[in-house]
């Protein structure tokens, strides 16, 4: 199937089975189009049938240069996932490549971030050789090393520590999982504080 069938079939399914409007119809197949653009011309024999996770993330990240606003890239996005998800229902995939894509934050602001000096400051502060001063490194390395929020610090538990493959299993706002590559350096300063610090403080068991 070709990317205009599959367009021409979704604007239909959009027009007779969702009673969509026109107007909304032809804002659904101006953002595909540019889908459909962008595999012609830089995906080789790839189809909306055979199109992956990947290519999308690559098609995105081609836009996102181009200054679109958030809430343009929001609307991109969404198009793009009725249509997959169309085509799964059809039965004329049998995945959704796009049902990992995240759709931008509207109308949020980056949170202000510590400056390397700043950082190199907080880790002086920590440079006594007191099993508190080593926790409190050990926390400032996985925060920085990391990218994790401060109740996401406090509520990790042993068991979300995975050594062996080097990751966190973090549980953020919302409930949501996620999973966080852990540096060499960073799991060396938790295995310190758990094999040489933990041990001679009380812990509470919800977090053993």
């Amino acid at each position: 199937m070709t990317w205009s069938e599959a367009i021409e079939n979704y604007a239909n399914y959009l027009r007779f089975e969702k009673n969509a409007s026109e107007n909304t119809i032809e804002a659904y197949v101006s953002d595909l189009q540019k889908l459909q653009n962008f595999a012609e011309q830089n995906l080789m024999n790839i189809t909306p049938i055979t199109i992956s996770y990947e290519h999308l993330q690559e098609f995105l990240y081609q836009i996102s240069k181009i200054n679109y606003s958030e809430r343009t890239q929001a609307r991109w996005i969404s198009s793009i996932k009725g249509f997959f998800s169309f085509l799964l229902e059809d039965e004329l995939r049998e995945d959704n490549p796009s049902a990992l894509l995240e759709t931008p934050k509207l109308g949020l602001y980056l949170p202000d971030t510590l400056s390397l000096e700043e950082i190199e400051k907080l880790i002086s502060a920590t440079e006594e050789n007191t099993d508190l001063a080593k926790r409190n490194r050990c926390m400032i390395e996985v925060l920085y090393g990391c990218g994790l929020r401060v109740s996401e610090l406090t509520e990790l538990q042993i068991s979300n520590i995975n050594f062996k493959e080097n990751y966190l299993k973090i549980q953020g706002k919302g409930d949501k999982v996620r999973f966080v590559p852990l540096a060499d350096y960073t799991a060396d300063f938790i295995k310190n504080y758990i094999n040489n610090i933990r041990s001679k403080q009380k812990i509470n068991p919800k977090y053993s």
